[in-house]
C-alpha cells in the first residue's frame, strides 16, 4: 500500500498541472482527491465516483 506522502505528491502534481484549465478540479473532485491522499479511497474508487457524477450531470 502506498504511503500518504506519495499520494499527496501525486495529488499536488495533478492539481498543479490542471490549474487554470478546464480540467482544474472543483470542490467535489478536490474532496475525493483529499480522501485519496488520506488513504480513505483507492484511485479506482475515485475514478468510478467521478464517472458517476459526470453521468448524473449529463442527465440533467
Amino acid at each position: 500500500m502506498e504511503n500518504e506522502l506519495v499520494r499527496r505528491r501525486r495529488v499536488a502534481w495533478a492539481v498543479q498541472v490542471t490549474q487554470g484549465t478546464s480540467l482544474e478540479p472543483g470542490a467535489y473532485e478536490r474532496q475525493l482527491l483529499e480522501e485519496y491522499a488520506q488513504g480513505k479511497r483507492e484511485l479506482d474508487e475515485v475514478c468510478a465516483l467521478l464517472e458517476l457524477a459526470q453521468q448524473g450531470q449529463r442527465e440533467l
